[in-house]
């Protein structure tokens, strides 16, 4: 897991480097031997954002197809791919699933081989799938011994934000001149939640610094835009909210961190119809809770206000919150968890420009994998716009590689 993740770290951070936003893994096709009628089952391909084509791809199945003088076989082999992913909403940008067929005629067998892909959606204003779109490969006819690969693709545009849910079937048929056939079908379902581009407002960089001076310490790189200007700054619409918000303003003014996070706990049981505003106090109490260093309580908060931003179509707010869960996750030893969380929390913040955003949350990585030489280059790129993490990483760097000079 970490050697994949660090060779897609490299690449994305360079994209984030040059402006562009890439996410690729050179990942080489299922090895076959035209002398065995068994196909090795091939790894799977890690997905791919191809900026140039405005196309993020997602690998979905690798089928093989055997025309031989004593079996004739089709095998899908669909490939395990996310429950949920995200997506901005943009003309520009598609989403598509590829499978890419390996076709195999061994010795003087003529026949041929088709797949198909058929989509079907249930989207957020329906309460049963639909059919969307179908492709498939021509019917390929051949004959001796030859190895054909066949790629197939199906790009999706999604017309508005919410959640739909997918189920791409995948249908594989292979004959053989003397009459012998073999079909095989398959599916694979995944939900892709849309969300609004944002407005990526670089005047909110000021608010990345750490509150507390001690917060980079354990080398957990909080994005602290979830705290703004922290309660002072929150307006509830009931008395006894007010109350307790201010309360938590006084304390945060006096360094009584518990305290404050005691009345904001108890705000939230005083806010109703206000989800901006108990998602605002979800992440103050999360960084209130890493600053005391009780991570599964702050990875709790945190989790809560991704599902109130999702709901609101926050992608912005969501992205910060869902980096803020994975460092979390990562430091009450939750490695798995916490990996994948920020993976997505940089690639959805690549995806919409969220340029600081994302160098956070890929130094983050760096940091947890104990690479200085995917730490460097973003901690110089941090450097430059004056972030005060950018100092934290060149120390972290320090101590992985003694011959580092930061100068």
């Amino acid at each position: 897991m970490a050697s994949v993740s660090r060779g897609l770290l490299m690449l994305v951070s360079l994209g984030l480097l040059i402006g562009c936003a890439v996410i690729q893994v050179e990942v080489g096709p299922p090895e076959t031997d035209p002398n065995n009628d068994r196909l090795r089952e091939p790894s799977r391909l890690q997905p791919e954002f191809l900026a140039d084509e405005g196309v993020i791809i997602q690998h979905i199945a690798d089928p093989q197809f055997v025309i031989g003088p004593q079996d004739i076989a089709v095998n899908l082999f669909p490939q395990p791919i996310p429950e949920r992913s995200y997506l901005l909403l943009d003309e520009d940008l598609g989403y598509s699933f590829r499978a890419e067929s390996n076709m195999l005629w061994l010795d003087t067998i003529e026949g041929g081989a088709v797949l198909v892909m058929e989509l079907l959606i249930e989207p957020p204003w329906a309460e049963d799938f639909e059919f969307w779109d179908a492709v498939s490969t021509d019917y390929i006819d051949a004959e001796g011994d030859v190895a054909i690969r066949e790629p197939l693709e199906l790009r999706l545009y999604l017309p508005e934000p919410g959640e739909y849910h997918l189920r791409l079937i995948l249908i594989g048929e292979v004959n053989a001149i003397d009459g012998r056939t073999d079909v095989m079908e398959a599916s694979v379902e995944t939900r892709l939640l849309v969300l609004s581009r944002p407005d990526i407002n670089e005047a909110d960089w000021r608010f990345f610094e750490p509150v507390f001076d001690e917060a980079l310490g354990e080398g957990a790189l909080l994005d602290w835009r979830a705290w703004g200007s922290g309660p002072c700054a929150l307006t509830a619409e009931t008395q006894a909210a007010t109350r307790l918000i201010d309360e938590a303003c006084l304390s945060i003014e006096q360094g009584d961190t518990e305290l404050a996070a005691e009345a904001l706990l108890k705000a939230l049981d005083e806010v109703e119809d206000n989800p901006l505003l108990i998602a605002a106090l979800r992440d103050q109490l999360g960084l209130l809770a890493a600053h005391q260093q009780e991570w599964n309580i702050a990875a709790r908060h945190f989790r809560e206000s991704i599902i109130l931003r999702e709901k609101q179509d926050d992608a912005y707010s969501l992205a910060i919150a869902m980096h803020n869960l994975g460092v979390s996750q990562l430091q009450a030893d939750q490695i798995i968890e916490g990996e994948a969380t920020l993976i997505t929390a940089a690639e959805l913040r690549d995806l919409m420009d969220d340029y600081a955003g994302a160098l956070l949350s890929w130094g983050q990585l760096g940091v947890h994998w104990r690479d200085p030489d995917t730490i460097i280059p973003i901690a110089f790129e941090l450097r430059e716009l004056d972030l005060l993490q950018a100092e934290a990483l060149f120390d972290i760097a320090a101590d992985l590689d003694p011959d580092f000079d930061q100068q």
